[in-house]
């Protein structure tokens, strides 16, 4: 059997909602075993075994629709071979068809009810299909098999801390950390429980434990300063790339009805109050514009309308609300810096709470504006003196630090009011909205 096991990484972060980020990787290939059959069948099993391997070797080179086709073709002759339905379910898995893979993978294990990683890789199928009881069912069957199965054990874990047993997750990824002190997904899992449950001194202690092992971890670098209350400028890039492009496929049905985001909105309504466009007049910047929540609240406002995110998931989404004239991936300063055409209104809707010193990006935008345009974002605040990472990981501004550099930059506020951002464990994390002009 082509034993492809696929091994659930996981990388937990705090993001907005507390993210849990998944991603899949491939951790072994073992050579095929040949095909074992004893019924009748119309062609030469020397000839079906030959197709077997050409099919493999397709799928080798990761050349999936070949791969496929030959499985298929072998199994029109031997449809209860376990082998042939689980490469065929693999090959399926990796094409991101997990209804399909999942027929096969059933099927393989119809016929081989002991092989451990038929049961492994259909529990990562299952999972991606959202049957989280079946698959940590099947992650237990594999641990009765091999109960030192390490990556089992640890993707048990993460199933637990999908479904809230929290508890029971952290004594499967101690034991993953019993077995193998160095597992990098398990040390980031427990910190980021221990963070999230305000256990600060553990959060500290397994950051820096994974910091040791791999120090280019971005999110824990940036989460462990969070908690040492370190003076940092700005979230690492590629930790906010991460966490909204693992968030993409769920960002707007958790951000508006779990946490209960709203800042669009009440924006777009102040905004009404305060200037009176016609609709369809203004160019308009949505800096982090994310899967398009902003854009969807001043859409009617908009002769253009620009969108620039760093994560390119959250551009897809917001692609297919086919609400934006241009859409573009990348760091927003680098945007500004580069940006040659002048817009009429500019939108920053909690974007700079992964920023600390806003100030470059208001001169720029001060550089590249011309009068009378408008400047609307939220922040967090603080009441720190000018801005402060918060151990959320989050930054927060504070009033008189926003208004010296919008003074600074050319920028005159004209209005602020508080504002509620979001929740976090049923308290509301308060924030300002800002409203300014060039002048």
């Amino acid at each position: 059997m082509k034993t492809t096991r696929l091994s659930w990484v996981d990388q937990l972060s705090l993001g907005d909602n507390q993210v849990t980020n998944y991603t899949t990787h491939i951790t072994a290939i073992r050579p095929p075993r040949k095909i074992q059959y004893h019924g009748h069948i119309n062609f030469p099993m020397q000839d079906l075994e030959q197709l077997f391997e050409q099919g493999v070797l397709h799928h080798h080179n990761n050349e999936l629709e070949d791969a496929c086709r030959i499985y298929h073709t072998i199994l029109d002759e031997i449809p209860d071979s376990p082998l042939v339905n689980y490469n065929l379910g693999l090959a399926l898995f990796q094409a991101g068809n997990f209804e399909h893979s999942y027929t096969h993978y059933k099927e393989a294990l119809l016929h081989a009810p002991q092989e451990i990683d038929v049961l492994y890789n259909l529990a990562l199928c299952t999972r991606k299909l959202g049957y989280l009881k079946e698959a940590i069912e099947l992650y237990q069957h594999v641990l009765t098999l091999q109960p030192e199965d390490v990556d089992s054990l640890y993707n048990l874990g993460c199933c637990y801390t999908e479904i809230g047993r929290e508890d029971r997750a952290m004594e499967l990824y101690q034991q993953v950390l019993s077995l193998e002190q160095n597992h990098t997904s398990a040390l980031n899992n427990i910190a980021f429980l221990c963070h999230k449950n305000e256990e600060y001194n553990w959060a500290e202690s397994y950051y820096t434990r994974l910091l040791a092992i791999q120090p280019d971890h971005h999110a824990a670098g940036h989460l462990l300063s969070s908690l040492r209350g370190d003076r940092c400028r700005i979230a690492p890039a590629r930790y906010i790339e991460e966490i909204f492009d693992n968030y993409s496929t769920h960002y707007d049905t958790s951000l508006l009805q779990e946490l209960k985001y709203d800042i669009p909105n009440i924006m777009r309504h102040r905004f009404d109050t305060l200037f009176s466009p016609a609709q369809g007049s203004l160019d308009i910047l949505d800096l982090g514009c994310g899967t398009g929540l902003a854009g969807e609240a001043f859409h009617d406002l908009c002769a253009s309308l620009t969108g620039v995110d760093l994560s390119s998931k959250m551009i897809a989404i917001a692609e297919q609300k086919h609400l934006y004239d241009r859409l573009h991936t990348g760091e927003i300063s680098s945007f500004i810096k580069n940006c040659t055409h002048s817009y009429s209104c500019i939108l920053a809707t909690d974007v700079f709470t992964y920023i600390g010193d806003i100030s470059p990006i208001f001169a720029m935008l001060g550089k590249n504006s011309q009068k009378d345009t408008i400047f609307c974002f939220s922040t967090e605040r603080t009441d720190s003196h000018t801005y402060a990472l918060c151990k959320t990981g989050r930054f927060a501004h504070s009033q008189p630090y926003i208004e010296s550099i919008a003074r600074q930059s050319g920028w005159s506020v004209i209005h602020s009011e508080i504002a509620d951002i979001r929740k976090e464990k049923d308290e509301w994390i308060a924030g300002t909205i800002f409203f300014t002009v060039k002048v």
